[in-house]
């Protein structure tokens, strides 16, 4: 059996800040080693903007031209969650001196990768399904294990950087004895899904029948509720993440553990952000052709996609 090959540095997670960490490393003439869990470019943005330094850095790694025309300008800004209120209001120093650049695009993430591809050596960056994370640090050759069409592949590297620089270990729990829900209004703002107060989450969590909650260490992470009758229809909604931790399956496990919880119901229903539908698909959950609602601001849910007018 073939030893496994060795590398300077390996890369779990293949974002942003891992393609430019490999284009760095190889462009130092270190050997990489990348991975990720993803065969794709992440679909939904991370960021909403880029500064100067960032545009250095892309520059230095020979990105920048691909990646000027998706950008523009910073101007001052308004952001609102899914029910219309206003989350955020950013202002911005007038020009000849922008604060940053905006529009992070899916365009600019494959750009981003193909200055990875240029600027480092070794293997080529692998897009196998991450199967362990580990902690960075100055040690000897440490194993990564990926996984590839089913089967395990070894590298070692001297060096190990992850994503989010730990491994997630999630706690769930379904109890609100211990929530502070000041914590969790700031999560749904930051999710971001709308500005939800502290005395409001309290009444809609009270009144549903399934809670879920997920804590990273003693960090709130994740929420999501259902309000169901105990035998006919169980409705999930308010499900939310820490941007830090989306994209990492976190949503699908409460979506799954507030489906499990509804079992018996004869039908459990949601609705989805417009454009997220095939996220939901791939859980189980079908279109409904003669579903209805009457929203508190039915012109902005309309403008957001959620109503069509008949």
């Amino acid at each position: 059996m073939t030893a496994p090959a060795t590398f300077d540095v390996a890369i779990v997670g293949y974002g942003p800040a891992g393609v430019v960490a490999a284009a760095l490393l190889g462009q130092a003439g270190l050997s990489v080693y990348v991975c990720d869990r993803m065969d794709g470019v992440y679909e939904i943005p991370r960021a909403i903007s880029l500064d100067h330094e960032v545009m250095r850095v892309f520059q230095q790694i020979g990105v920048v031209d691909a990646v000027a025309p998706h950008c523009e300008v910073f101007t001052s800004s308004e952001y609102f969650g899914v029910d219309g209120h206003l989350i955020r209001r950013m202002t911005m120093v007038d020009p000849p001196y922008p604060q940053g650049y905006t529009r992070q695009s899916r365009r600019q993430r494959a750009a981003q990768r193909q200055g990875g591809r240029r600027a480092h050596r070794g293997d080529r960056p692998d897009r196998r399904r991450q199967h362990e994370r580990r902690r960075g640090g100055r040690l000897p050759a440490r194993r990564v294990c990926a996984l590839a069409g089913g089967d395990a592949r070894d590298r070692r590297a001297a060096r190990v950087i992850a994503d989010n620089g730990h491994a997630m270990t999630i706690t769930w729990s379904d109890s609100l004895d211990a929530i502070d829900w000041d914590e969790l209004s700031a999560l749904y703002r930051a999710a971001p899904l709308g500005n939800k107060s502290p005395a409001w989450l309290r009444t809609a969590f009270g009144n549903s029948m399934f809670r879920c909650f997920a804590r990273d260490a003693d960090r709130l992470v994740g929420a999501g509720r259902a309000l169901a009758d105990g035998v006919d229809c169980s409705y999930l909604c308010d499900v939310a993440v820490l941007p830090s931790h989306q994209g990492l399956g976190l949503g699908k496990q409460i979506i799954a553990r507030l489906v499990e919880r509804s079992h018996g119901h004869r039908k459990i229903i949601l609705y989805a952000v417009p454009g997220k539908e095939p996220f939901y698909r791939k859980l189980g959950f079908k279109r409904m052709t003669t579903a209805m609602a009457i929203f508190e601001n039915q012109a902005a849910m309309q403008q957001r996609g959620y109503l069509v007018d008949d």
